[in-house]
């Protein structure tokens, strides 16, 4: 091998080595949504797992401290009269809810609530989450369908019913060792026939006006422990 492919190699390991998180930190989360409805307030929820991943140097090119990745699915919220909304997954690696929500306390040792969280869930109470981390909401006009997807305002799910239903609050739990919620999938039985492509099937689509079929991925609907 040629000196100048050696100091590459040498030079990339260092990197990698330096890059490797100080831990890996696995918390359990219950999101609880609150709405208002024409029936009065009610709530929905969901566990999933979220490991966290610290890292004391920051990566390279992104300057970032902190990552996760999640095993879950979106949170079905059931209105009852056929009215279902979905709270999607939030796409990238950088979903920090749990430690958004409660890192004002922690904010000059990252790593010491990452520790708490993950090994002594019980000291956390639930906690109002910032209005930043809540999750996009979506509705199927048919769950059959994922043509038939259509953004929801936060405020105003069902525009129809003139904002009588409509996402008022966000709370997260920390809990201990917690099955993840397992129900999407009996909804939206379509969700196993997508792979890599948009819930439409369409890959590969870059116009501005895309539909939002178009624009949502399996992942932002079910995640898995090997995804």
């Amino acid at each position: 091998m040629k000196l100048a492919s050696v100091s590459l190699l040498i030079l990339a390991m260092a990197i990698f080595a330096g890059c490797s998180p100080k831990q890996k930190y696995r918390v359990y989360e219950r999101l609880i949504l609150h709405f208002d409805t024409p029936h009065g307030p009610t709530t929905a929820s969901g566990v999933g797992v979220k490991t966290y991943r610290y890292y004391p140097d920051r990566l390279p090119l992104t300057n970032t401290r902190m990552t996760s990745s999640f095993e879950g699915e979106a949170i079905v919220i059931d209105f009852g009269s056929e009215r279902k909304a979905f709270a999607v997954i939030a796409r990238g690696i950088g979903q920090v809810v749990g430690y958004g929500a409660f890192d004002a306390d922690y904010d000059k040792d990252p790593t010491a609530l990452l520790e708490a969280l993950a090994q002594t869930p019980d000291l956390f109470s639930i906690h109002s989450v910032p209005k930043r981390f809540w999750p996009q909401l979506v509705v199927f006009e048919d769950p059959l369908d994922p043509l038939s997807v259509r953004r929801a305002e936060r405020h105003d799910i069902f525009p129809a019913d003139g904002g009588a239903y409509a996402l008022t609050g966000v709370e997260i739990e920390i809990l201990d060792t917690t099955p993840t919620t397992k129900k999407i999938a009996s909804i939206l039985p379509w969700l196993s026939t997508v792979q890599s492509s948009s819930i439409d099937g369409v890959a590969g689509v870059i116009s501005p006006d895309r539909p939002l079929s178009n624009e949502l991925y399996r992942t932002q609907f079910i995640q898995l422990k090997s995804e």
